[in-house]
C-alpha cells in the first residue's frame, strides 16, 4: 500500500486534496498529513478520519524534510515555498513528488 503525504494539508487546497485522495483511493493508500504546527496537523488528521496519520514537517529545514520523507512513497506539495527544499530531498531520496504550486516566480526560479 502506497504512503502518500500531503504537505500543506491544513490549508484550503491541501484539505481538498486529502479529501479527494481518500474519496478516490479509500483504504488502498495510507494518507499522511504534515504540518509544522503539531496541534493543527493532528487536528487535520483527526478530521479526515481514522487511518490518517500526522507527521511533523518544517519545509524550511532540510533535516525536517529528510526525516519526514523516510517512510513515504509519494509527496504532494500544496504549500508556498521560497526554496525547493522538498523537491531537492525528494530527488535525493527517489521519492515521487507532485507540486501543485500556482506561484509562477517559484517555478521559473526552480527550472533555472
Amino acid at each position: 500500500m502506497k504512503r502518500v503525504m500531503v504537505v500543506g494539508s491544513s490549508g484550503v487546497l491541501g484539505k481538498l486534496i486529502c479529501t479527494e485522495l481518500l474519496r478516490i483511493f479509500g483504504n488502498t493508500i495510507h494518507l499522511v498529513v504534515s504540518d509544522y504546527k503539531t496541534s493543527r496537523g493532528k487536528e487535520t488528521a483527526t478530521t479526515l478520519g481514522s487511518g490518517v496519520r500526522f507527521q511533523y514537517l518544517d519545509i524550511h529545514h532540510k533535516e525536517s524534510v529528510e526525516q519526514a520523507l523516510q517512510e513515504v512513497d509519494i509527496i504532494i506539495v500544496a504549500t508556498k515555498q521560497t526554496t525547493p527544499i522538498i523537491q531537492k530531498v525528494c530527488i535525493e531520496q527517489k521519492v515521487f513528488c507532485i507540486d501543485v504550486t500556482v506561484f509562477g516566480d517559484f517555478v521559473i526560479s526552480y527550472i533555472k
